[in-house]
């Protein structure tokens, strides 16, 4: 059975979500790795559950209870450094997580623990701030540029005509498929999706695009 640390910490302030990454989910991640106590781990931002602005909820994984407990003492040291940005105490074991076999098979949840941890060490990196600078950064090191290696990856560089002899990569198709599936999902209708990339465009969203075309 793996072992599994799960914490829900509540941000009184979204714009807090910075520092909670960078002063208390890095160094515990460096401390962790230091004591060999990592197994993986990875973080998102979640619904809220109380009144709460913004619940991150991050998930560390370990060899034994033992280490568990290590664990959580490590990253309540470092959460005393933000306890003025938190809405309330963080929750630890808040329900129980054991992993996600269920959902994503055998052989799929070890690619996805790795696909998540490598995630969120991204969105550490970039969220410092000097993820596009050099030396130890790069122009390419950017969200969009990962969600369009992924993609290529899975062959979307291909074309489709559609209707009238309009050619568009799948890629392309894809992001504006899941645009009106996030719309639906957040309860707006199919006129108000629309009016708001009506509304985008007329804003001038986008147009820096076409300048040399």
């Amino acid at each position: 059975m793996e072992i599994w640390l799960l914490a829900d910490i509540y941000l009184k302030k979204r714009e807090n979500f910075k520092d909670v990454i960078l002063k208390v989910l890095e160094p515990t991640i460096v401390q962790l790795e230091n004591k060999n106590l990592l197994e993986t781990f990875h973080f998102f931002t979640e619904p809220q559950i109380f009144s709460e602005d913004l619940r991150l909820s991050v998930r560390i994984r370990t060899k034994d209870k033992k280490q568990k407990e290590q664990i959580e003492e490590v990253l309540k040291q470092k959460l005393k450094k933000v306890q003025d940005l938190l809405f309330k105490e963080t929750d630890f074991d808040r329900e129980e997580y054991s992993g996600e076999q269920e959902k994503f098979g055998g052989d799929g949840w070890l690619i996805t623990q790795k696909f998540f941890e490598f995630g969120s060490r991204v969105a550490i990196f970039y969220i410092k701030g000097n993820a596009t600078i050099p030396p130890d950064g790069g122009e390419y090191f950017r969200p969009e540029h990962f969600v369009h290696y992924f993609l290529n990856q899975l062959g979307y560089t291909d074309v489709d005509t559609l209707k009238d002899d309009l050619t568009i990569r799948y890629e392309t198709f894809l992001h504006f498929d899941r645009y009106f599936e996030r719309m639906a999902n957040e309860g707006k209708t199919l006129e108000q999706a629309k009016d708001i990339i009506d509304k985008l465009l007329k804003q001038g969203n986008g147009i820096g695009y076409f300048k040399n075309i």
